[in-house]
């Protein structure tokens, strides 16, 4: 068995003390009784015999440096054996040479240092190992040439010696008692300042993330602030106009027989105008009623329908975020609507792209209309009539609306003049739409994939090990990180990194259902929550993700090609793990397994 020093504990400097007292109280008492290194019970060497004083002088300068050791409170093992042993030795070769008066620095003092640093095991052994040596080697020389009153004094010594050591291994007992009681005394205390200190910072996590989002509703609030300040200016511009109206009809009862036909077809137009003002008010109000985008975008095509009655309505969309700016048929009113699902065009395609490409309003009236030597026709080769109108908010373009009759000249040109009007208010209401869409989906989704985020993947995987343990159902998790790619955002460039980012993220809806979960979880790394799904599932998926990385080409739409791999880590409740800490380690402790085999492998517990 081998003894290991014991950690000090704060009761110990009493012992430290009383140790260092009895170290020179020994030394002093066996000065004394040798006469300071001049009386010897066995014959000395010249160099011993001639220099008394040098030995004295030695061995005070020996216990000093013992002294300041012990003092400081080192707990290295190797210096405390060294300590131990060298007191043993000293304590023997000056019992030997010097008789009885070194007899505790001899025996006692390394028992005692022994239980100070290894406890009461270490002094039992200490006993043991003193008796194998001192008895055989010391006592039957002295008791060769041992006086009487030598025995006597040997038999106090060895008395006293006993009661020391059973009132120091006592106290010791006690000090080591309230040490192991203050150590798990301090050791609980931590635990609960760790558990504190982990729950503040949930907490804290919590607090700022209601922080964004009441943030971004106040943006929003200001944003429907600025659209009511539009709407009573366009109230005021209306109680304007029906002053006016009424100042027109005073002054018609007052000189009826001198208003003229053109007079009074003027005040028609007129009270047209303040309907129509009026009309495309309400309509601003039905628009702004709902933030959703696609409510709004419902609610720009059945009022246009109102406003303009047509055979055809479409509401056309920018997209920005694939290959290029494209204008998606988000919204078709027409009895040819099937053919408009999934329908796009590119901008300067058509009458729609050019439209969308000038920021101008464009009408048809005979199925095609030459614009900058470029004859331009209808969507739709049964309709001859067509106006068409770019949606565009603060100088950006949103959007395109299209409305198509199957007569010739079925728009005059008040319709023309309205619809851009109209324009105007729908993109005030899409833009908040689409600014209130991007809010909500900044919330959970990733800027670059579009996958969840980090934050929503943590949720929900909390969620559904709380749901499956509850109904004893089974879930895999899934970690996938492409090797070696920050070499590629060296090489290539960020740009290309998001690109590439984005194409793995179809790989994984590819094999994945609608109810697993996606997320970007940071950098290059995606995870996979497979819902009621076992290992054995969970591998195939696995490894089919993996394969088709491997061979597809990537970096294309950046007129690259590169060639890519894969590393991905699996791991399967309840057949892994028990809890999603657990989880999550194993899960990312496999991942760490197939990147060490070199990457393009599939490791699980």
């Amino acid at each position: 068995m081998t003894l290991q020093p014991k950690p000090a504990f704060s009761g110990s400097m009493k012992l430290r003390i009383f140790t260092l007292g009895f170290r020179w109280l020994s030394l002093i008492l066996g000065l004394i009784l040798a006469d300071f290194n001049r009386i010897f019970t066995f014959s000395a060497p010249s160099f011993l015999a001639n220099y008394p004083l040098v030995i004295t002088g030695i061995l005070l300068l020996y216990h000093l440096a013992a002294s300041f050791y012990f003092f400081k409170g080192s707990e290295h093992k190797y210096f405390t054996y060294i300590l131990i042993a060298a007191d043993v030795f000293s304590g023997i070769f000056l019992s030997y040479y010097y008789g009885t008066g070194y007899f505790f620095l001899t025996c006692i003092l390394p028992i005692l240092e022994t239980a100070f640093f290894f406890g009461s095991l270490g002094s039992l052994v200490t006993v043991l190992v003193l008796a194998s040596i001192y008895l055989p080697l010391i006592v039957p020389v002295w008791t060769k040439s041992i006086r009487l009153d030598q025995l006597n004094i040997l038999k106090a010594f060895a008395v006293l010696a006993v009661v020391i050591l059973w009132s120091y291994i006592s106290s010791l007992g006690q000090d080591e008692e309230m040490y192991k009681f203050k150590l798990k005394t301090l050791e609980e205390k931590n635990n609960i300042l760790l558990e504190l200190q982990k729950n503040k910072q949930e907490v804290s996590e919590v607090f700022n993330e209601l922080e964004r989002r009441q943030n971004k509703i106040q943006d929003l609030t200001i944003d429907l602030q600025r659209t009511k300040e539009e709407m009573t200016e366009l109230y005021e511009d209306l109680h304007n106009a029906r002053i006016q109206i009424q100042t027109y009809q005073k002054e018609t009862q007052q000189k009826d027989i001198q208003l003229t036909q053109v007079m009074k077809r003027e005040i028609e137009d007129l009270k047209k105008k303040s309907q129509a003002s009026f009309s495309m008010l309400s309509c601003l109000e039905d628009l702004s009623r709902n933030l959703g985008l696609e409510d709004t975008l419902v609610a720009v095509v059945d009022n246009a329908l109102k406003f303009f009655p047509s055979q055809t309505c479409i509401l056309f969309v920018l997209d920005e975020t694939g290959t290029g700016r494209e204008l998606f048929a988000e919204v078709a009113a027409s009895p040819y609507a099937d053919y408009f699902r999934n329908f796009s065009l590119k901008i300067g395609e058509g009458a729609v792209g050019v439209s969308a490409l000038k920021q101008e309003p464009v009408k048809i009236d005979s199925g095609a209309v030459n614009i900058d030597g470029h004859e331009i026709t209808t969507l739709l080769t049964y309709e001859k009539s067509a106006l068409i109108a770019p949606i565009v908010w603060e100088d950006k373009l949103l959007g395109v609306i299209y409305l198509g009759k199957p007569i010739a000249r079925g728009y005059n040109q008040e319709n023309f003049d309205s619809l851009i009007v109209y324009a105007k208010l729908a993109a005030s209401a899409l833009s908040t739409a689409l600014k209130f869409q991007k809010t909500i989906s900044m919330g959970i989704n990733d800027n670059v994939t579009a996958l969840y985020n980090n934050f929503y993947f943590n949720e929900r995987l909390s969620e559904e090990l709380k749901r499956v343990r509850r109904y004893n159902l089974k879930l895999s998790l899934i970690l996938v990180e492409v090797d070696k790619f920050s070499k590629l955002i060296d090489s290539h460039g960020r740009e290309v990194f998001d690109g590439i980012l984005r194409e793995i993220a179809e790989i994984l809806r590819t094999y994945c259902r609608e109810t697993d979960v996606i997320a970007r979880l940071e950098n290059d790394v995606l995870g996979i929550i497979f819902i009621q799904s076992d290992r054995s599932n969970a591998i195939l998926i696995a490894e089919r993700i993996r394969m088709a990385i491997e061979v597809r080409t990537f970096g294309q739409e950046f007129s690259q090609k590169l060639n890519l791999t894969a590393s991905i880590g699996l791991g399967a409740y309840p057949m892994d793990a028990q809890n999603k800490e657990e989880l999550l380690l194993k899960t990312c402790k496999a991942l760490d397994d197939a990147k060490a085999k070199g990457g393009n492998n599939t490791c699980f517990p």
